[in-house]
């Protein structure tokens, strides 16, 4: 209990302290002691050394922690380490592609690099990102993080660190294990059954391993808990929602005017079918119940792992990854959102006053000659108007994703120690993966057969003018039943023709060759009084494609409406590596010396795209030993020049329309940000706007404020804003500069007490990167900077709607990123004698700077503790809190074990005050327990092989904060809080069942 306060203490230091304390890693254990200890490979080395001893700072999630956190899922265990935020995970559902990713120091997801046993793992997409959903989390016999810069060591995309998921591949047994989860507030649960066999073979020369695991996850929907079951505005608190409703409204530009209504109005709407059309008022729709809070999820994992010694300098190995995974998403029912669109003037759906409203504007009783579209100087049969319209057509169904995976990797090699030179051993070996993503993108809606709908004379079925499924392109009338006007107007048959399903197929491959060799120089080498100088060197080759291939609708613009559109994507790259690395012991044995290492690592690539880079580390360690009085004590540093190439979507993507997230246009009098109703703008900021393309007419003077102007352009919806962006052929390397210091402590006077801390500081430059949507609209309605880069509707002066306007962006090497902090880590063992034993761990970080600049003219956005629009927007990962800690106590007695974990996310406050109520302005600090009690029974011959654990996560059945619906980012902020960063199932119920034989 005494050494269980002391962690507490320091964590309270931490907290309190002025001076920049951070996550610190928890320190690699020593390994088990042996007559000739085996030389292993280090996470963050080549160089093979017989102790688990690294310079470079190495977080542990092992076996024990594992079984602990009852892990079904690897990224549920990751995202929850202080080093990482979420990337996709269960809770992202807005734009996953079905995959669950990790993402270190909130740098982004592309920027860690991925190993299964030290070796690059297939992507899932054209970024070459690695679904986690492909690694066995039952086979898993510990998990490396390495944080920092690792490009000299492992190649490019290692800027943001290292994951590392090291499989148990020397497996003699069979066991099964059983795992069970539900949330206790209602929802299916989450289940996994997994098989492990293994054995030796040949005289115990060699062993197999084969794994098979199943696991479904069950959805959870926003309307299933009582914080996001309606849309809440940031900025008001009050409803917020859609303003596509489901009876369907029109954007007037300019203005339209009823009957005694003072001044023109933006949007009218619907009062019922065929019936009058009135002022939108407040009225709009909540999508949050049909979206997933938690996405669903259904696995098939099958690997396979082989070793065998062909003889004393060389050995076999070989493995297999094959998972196939189903991932639905879930959003709203889609709708028309302000797409343009042509009403006939004679439309049978129109009824008198609605037709008035529409064709004329300045309500004198006259219709308007302006929409005399046919020329014949009246305006009547045959004219039509194009307006901006938004109905929701719930009547079709929520938008639903199929994800499905398909995912394989096998890799074969040789490795041993060299007959001819000894002290010195080799590794070979080639690998190849391929990835099949399908996506099946249901129930939206086609622009074209809507046009069809309004242009129907008739309401009744024509079969004549169906050809092939779809209307005649120039004689539609009488091809559907059903009105798009009006709540509950939209009839089956309706629905059906207008429902849409795109598709779209992405395979990616990577192929990659490897050959390393290293060992020791030597005596005649080494320094004299020292150890010999340990040296590896070696050469890769890899290829990686993607292709993606949307099916003719889904890249054609405008023809999906709620999913948008895509264009193919098709790009190959390859990359011809050298590496070398080299450790020299120093000085070992003296005073104040005990030992002091360097080491240094360089790598050199190739690649057919970008051209050269070079990547290289120095750095060293020293250990002061009992002669200064610090016995245990180990100091390190570590400098690194990493780099990141570009990857095949970034080079090769083309321009396609698509969304960004912004929190209002300022050319609509910010009305996203007022509850719809738009403020007067100067008439400087009129002027720009229509500079910029918005037409003249869509504003008109302010009666009771002169020099000001009343605004009907459209603003935001749901806080998304059009961008033009593609990929960019001529883009370079990435390149960041990496330093850590820090040290583990293992004083000799309290055994089993490890205190680690490390301090970091990673600097990109050249960042790759699109200009964020918020930043353009700021730099051109602030400073007149991007002004080219904005593209108005000439219609409506909108930046919403169809995909013809918008912002233009492409990737460019543009964006600063800098991230600064320290990590901490507690390891206390004590011995209880009779009563058993007590571990107490704590690891956790403290974010000194999180900080980044998307391009060189916009400011630079310090976003350390902060959550938003903005500094959600670089790593994507939501909140950048400045503590997270996790800490851990387990106290084993006999057959049992119990124990409780302790997670910690510091408060963060918003990016920007301005737009948000003050009771969504900061987010408070949070704190989850877990608990956990587990029976391995051993006198019981009947039980003996099993093992039994219980776990109750959250506890205390905390709820999640609420921010409201246009805080951050749309994948990350969703359900008015964050639930990729925070518990959204509340208190959940763990069972864990493992038989070994």
């Amino acid at each position: 209990m005494k050494r269980y306060k002391f962690s507490v203490a320091v964590v309270a230091l931490v907290l309190a302290a002025d001076a920049s304390f951070a996550q610190a890693t928890q320190p690699a254990q020593p390994a088990p002691a042996a007559a000739e200890p085996e030389e292993i490979i280090v996470t963050g080395s080549r160089i093979k050394r017989a102790d688990l001893v690294a310079n470079s700072p190495v977080a542990i999630i092992d076996a024990e922690e594992l079984s602990l956190t009852q892990t079904v899922n690897v990224e549920d265990v990751i995202r929850e380490m202080p080093q990482a935020v979420p990337g996709f995970s269960p809770g992202v559902n807005n734009g996953n592609p079905g995959v669950a990713t990790v993402n270190l120091r909130n740098l982004g997801d592309e920027r860690t690099l991925v190993l299964v046993n030290g070796r690059r793992f297939i992507g899932y997409d054209s970024e070459g990102v690695v679904d986690l959903n492909n690694i066995p989390a039952s086979l898993l016999e510990r998990v490396d993080i390495v944080t920092g810069g690792q490009s000299a060591v492992y190649g490019s995309d290692a800027i943001a660190g290292v994951v590392n998921f090291i499989l148990k591949d020397d497996f003699e047994g069979v066991q099964f294990d059983v795992d069970y989860a539900n949330a206790l507030r209602g929802g299916e649960p989450t289940k996994s059954i997994s098989a492990t066999v293994g054995g030796n073979f040949a005289d115990e020369r060699g062993n197999a391993t084969l794994h098979a695991t199943w696991t479904n996850r069950s959805a959870i929907l926003q309307g299933d808990r009582a914080f996001s079951e309606r849309a809440i505005s940031t900025a008001t608190g009050n409803f917020g929602g859609s303003s596509t409703d489901t009876n369907g409204n029109f954007l007037c530009v300019p203005g339209c005017r009823f009957t005694g209504s003072f001044g023109p109005q933006t949007f009218v709407g619907f009062a019922s079918a065929n019936g009058n059309l009135q002022p939108r008022g407040t009225r709009r729709f909540n999508y949050n119940p049909f979206n997933y809070l938690q996405v669903p999820e259904d696995r098939y994992q099958l690997t396979g792992l082989v070793h065998y010694d062909l003889a004393e300098w060389a050995t076999f190995y070989a493995q297999m990854h094959f998972a196939q995974t189903q991932v639905n998403t879930q959003i709203a029912p889609s709708g028309t959102f302000f797409s343009n669109f042509e009403v006939p003037f004679d439309s049978i759906y129109l009824n008198a006053q609605s037709r008035q409203v529409l064709f004329d504007r300045n309500g004198d009783g006259i219709f308007d000659p302006a929409f005399d579209s046919n020329g014949n100087l009246s305006v009547g049969a045959g004219d039509v108007v194009t307006l901006g319209y938004g109905r929701r057509t719930i009547e079709v169904g929520p938008r639903i994703t199929n994800n499905r995976t398909q995912s394989y990797q096998l890799l074969g090699g040789f490795r041993g120690d060299l007959p001819f030179w000894e002290g010195w051993s080799y590794d070979f070996s080639a690998q190849h993966g391929r990835t099949e993503l399908s996506r099946v993108f249901q129930n939206d809606l086609s622009g074209q057969r809507i046009q069809d709908v309004l242009n129907s004379s008739s309401p009744t079925i024509n079969p004549g003018a169906v050809e092939g499924g779809a209307c005649h392109a120039s004689a539609s009338p009488g091809c559907v039943v059903g009105s798009l006007f009006g709540d509950g107007s939209l009839s089956a048959a309706t629905a059906a023709f207008i429902a849409l399903q795109v598709n779209e197929e992405i395979y990616t491959e990577m192929d990659l060759v490897h050959f390393d060799v290293g060992g020791e120089l030597g005596d005649a080498f080494k320094i004299p009084g020292a150890s010999p100088i340990g040296v590896s060197i070696g050469a890769e080759w890899r290829r990686q494609s993607s292709e993606s291939h949307p099916d003719d609708c889904y890249s054609t613009p405008d023809c999906s409406i709620g999913f948008g559109s895509t264009a193919s994507v098709i790009g190959e790259y390859n990359v011809k590596e050298f590496f070398a690395e080299v450790r020299v012991p120093l000085l070992e044995d003296a005073a104040f010396f005990e030992s002091l290492i360097f080491e240094g690592a360089y790598r050199y690539a190739d690649y057919s795209t970008s051209g050269s880079a070079n990547a290289w580390k120095v750095g060293g360690e020293w250990a002061p030993g009992e002669s200064a009085g610090l016995s245990g004590l180990r100091l390190r540093v570590n400098y690194q020049e990493a780099v990141r190439a570009p990857n095949i979507g970034e080079l090769f993507s083309p321009v396609t329309p698509g969304l960004d997230n912004a929190n209002g246009d300022p050319c609509a009098g910010l009305a996203e940000q007022n509850n719809g109703t738009p403020l007067p703008i100067s008439q400087a900021l009129r002027n720009q706007c229509v500079a910029t393309g918005a037409p003249a007419i869509a504003f008109t003077p302010d009666p009771l404020r002169p020099g000001f102007f009343i605004t009907t352009v459209p603003d935001v919806i749901a806080g998304q804003i059009n961008i033009i962006s593609g990929g960019n052929v001529a883009l370079k390397e990435e390149q960041s500069n990496t330093l850590t210091v820090g040290g583990v402590y293992q004083p000799e006077w309290l055994e089993g007490l490890v205190l680690t801390l490390d301090w970091y500081r990673v600097e990109i430059k050249n960042a790759i990167g699109l200009l964020n949507a918020q930043t353009v609209l700021d730099a051109c309605y602030g400073s007149g900077q991007l002004c080219n880069l904005v593209d108005r509707s000439s219609i409506n002066g909108g930046l919403v709607g169809g995909p013809d306007n918008g912002l233009i962006t492409t990737q460019q090497n543009i964006a600063q990123l800098k991230v600064a902090g320290v990590d901490f880590g507690i390891d206390y063992g004590l011995d209880l004698g009779n009563m058993g034993r007590v571990d107490i761990n704590l690891v956790g970080t403290r974010v000194i700077t999180y900080q980044f600049q998307t391009d060189p003219i916009s400011p630079i956005n310090i976003c350390e503790g902060l959550y938003g629009v903005v500094c959600d927007g670089v790593g994507g990962g939501g909140p950048n809190p400045k503590v997270k800690f996790n800490q851990r106590t387990t106290w084993y007695i006999g057959d049992f074990n119990l124990g409780y974990r302790w997670r910690f996310i510091n408060a963060v406050d918003i990016d920007d005050p301005g737009a948000a109520i003050a009771r969504h302005a900061s987010i408070s600090s949070t704190h989850y327990v877990d608990f956990v009690v587990g029976w391995s029974p051993t006198s019981i011959e009947m039980l003996k092989g099993f093992e039994f654990q219980l776990g109750i996560e959250n506890i205390f059945d905390e709820n999640p904060p609420i921010v409201g619906q246009e805080a951050g980012t749309t994948a990350a902020n969703s359900g008015n809080t964050y639930p990729g960063t925070y518990d959204v199932a509340g208190r959940v119920l763990q069972l864990s069942l493992t038989k070994k034989f």
